[in-house]
C-alpha cells in the first residue's frame, strides 16, 4: 500500500472545520486523501459541505470520541502514510513535508510539529516530556523562533492535534486505544511505538496553529473535559511505574542553554515557589541537579493550575522585595509574570530569574522588558 491520507475528527463548530480543512487543501498536493470523521448525535452540526474531489466526509449520527473516530478514519482510508490533525488546528505553508521527510526514516514511529497559540503566538506543543504523576510540555510559552525550538528532537511523546505516522504500525498496535476517551491517547500511542522500537520526532519545520487548551469554548474541550479526569485515571492505571520519567533530561537542556547565555547566574538563592505541583521535591532536585542551592525558601499557594497572571506584589510579603539574596521564582508558566510593574520597579531584580515546571528559564530582567 502507499499513498498519504489525512484523517480529521470533526465534531461541532461547522465554520471552523471548513475553514481548517481549507488551510489543509491548499496546503498539500491534491492526491493526499482527507478523510473526514464527522460525529455527534445532533445531526445539524455534521451538515456541513466540502466541495474538494480529495475530501471523503462521512457522517455518523452518535458521539464515538477521539479515539474511536481517529479509528474509523484510518479503517476508511487508503494511505499508509496517515496524518491525524484535530479540527480546530489550523496549518501554515510549508506544514507537510516536514512531516513526510522525517517519518520516512524506518526508526522513527511519529512525528508532530510545532503547534502554535491562535492569540499570543507562542508555542503551546513541542513534544511533551513526563514526570511520575504528570505530562509537561518542554517550551510551552517561548516563541517559535526560540534556539531551542529551532531543530527537530526525538521526544517521549507528542500531541496527536498533528500527528503522522505510518498505516503498518497503527496497524500492528490495533489503533488508538478507545479506553481513553478524552485525553492521553497519544502518549499513549507514542509509548507504545517506543515499545517496538520505534522513536517519536517533534518537528521543528513543521507549524501550525492550535486552538486546543488556548480555547476553553473548543469543540473538544466545550464537549467532553469531563472525561478528563477519567482518562487521565486510565492511562496512569495502565501504565503505572511503567512511564518514563524523562523531564531531567530537558531540564540539563535548558539549564545548559541558559548557563551559556548567563554564565554568571546565581547558584545560591531565595527559592520562591508559586507552582501548583504536587511533587514539589522531584522539582527541587532537578534544580539541584543544575548546582542550585536553596538558601532559604518560601512557598506561595496558588490554587490555579497555569493561572494568567501572578501579582507578586498581592501575593508575596513585602518584605522578599527587599530581601539581597537573588531569587529564584519557580512557577508553573514564566509568561504569569509578565505585567508586574512595581516589583520589577522597586526590587533589583539583575540576578534574579524564573525557572517554570516546563523547564523554561529566563531571567526576571528578560520578562520584565519583554525581551523572551
Amino acid at each position: 500500500m502507499s499513498g498519504q491520507s489525512i484523517i480529521i475528527p470533526y465534531h461541532r463548530d461547522r465554520e471552523m472545520i471548513k475553514f481548517a480543512v481549507n488551510c489543509i487543501v491548499k496546503t498539500v498536493s491534491s492526491d493526499v486523501e482527507i478523510v473526514i470523521v464527522g460525529n455527534n448525535y445532533l445531526s445539524e452540526e455534521l451538515a456541513v459541505d466540502f466541495p474538494y474531489s480529495n475530501v471523503k466526509y462521512y457522517t455518523i449520527e452518535e458521539n464515538l470520541f477521539y479515539p474511536r473516530a481517529i479509528n474509523f478514519g484510518v479503517e476508511h482510508s487508503s494511505g499508509e502514510i496517515i496524518t491525524f490533525v484535530d479540527p480546530d488546528v489550523f496549518v501554515k505553508y510549508g506544514w507537510y513535508e516536514p512531516l513526510i521527510e522525517a517519518i520516512s526514516h524506518s526508526d522513527i514511529g511519529a512525528v508532530g510539529c510545532k503547534l502554535i497559540n491562535p492569540s499570543t503566538g507562542r508555542i503551546i506543543d513541542f513534544g511533551i516530556s513526563h514526570t511520575r504523576v504528570n505530562a509537561v510540555h518542554p517550551l510551552m510559552g517561548e516563541r517559535p523562533s526560540f534556539h531551542l525550538a529551532s531543530e527537530s528532537r526525538r521526544v517521549r511523546s507528542i500531541c496527536s492535534a498533528v500527528l503522522t505516522t505510518r498505516r503498518s504500525l497503527f496497524e500492528e498496535l490495533n489503533g488508538m486505544d478507545i479506553n481513553l476517551p478524552y485525553t492521553y491517547t497519544d502518549i499513549d500511542y507514542c509509548f507504545r511505538l517506543g515499545g517496538i522500537g520505534k522513536s517519536t520526532m517533534a518537528c521543528a519545520n513543521s507549524i501550525a496553529y492550535h486552538k486546543g487548551s488556548s480555547d476553553p469554548e473548543n469543540s473538544k474541550s466545550y464537549s467532553f473535559k469531563y472525561l478528563n479526569a477519567d482518562s487521565k485515571a486510565m492511562f496512569y492505571s495502565k501504565w503505572g511505574e511503567q512511564i518514563p520519567v524523562d523531564l531531567g533530561k530537558w531540564f540539563r537542556i535548558s539549564f545548559s542553554y541558559f548557563r551559556d547565555m548567563n554564565n554568571d547566574f546565581a547558584r545560591r538563592v531565595f527559592l520562591l515557589d508559586l507552582s501548583t505541583v504536587y511533587d514539589r521535591s522531584y522539582y527541587y532536585e532537578l534544580l539541584r541537579e543544575q548546582g542550585i542551592e536553596f538558601l532559604e525558601s518560601h512557598v506561595v499557594p496558588v490554587k490555579t493550575r497555569d493561572i494568567d497572571h501572578l501579582t507578586l506584589h498581592k501575593m508575596v510579603d513585602f518584605d522578599i522585595i527587599e530581601t539581597a539574596v537573588p531569587i529564584l521564582y519557580f512557577v508553573d508558566s514564566f509568561l504569569e509574570l509578565f505585567d508586574n510593574s512595581l516589583w520589577f520597579d522597586h526590587r533589583d531584580i539583575t540576578r534574579d530569574y524564573v525557572v517554570d515546571r516546563n523547564g523554561c528559564v529566563h531571567m526576571l530582567s528578560d520578562i520584565s522588558n519583554r525581551a523572551c
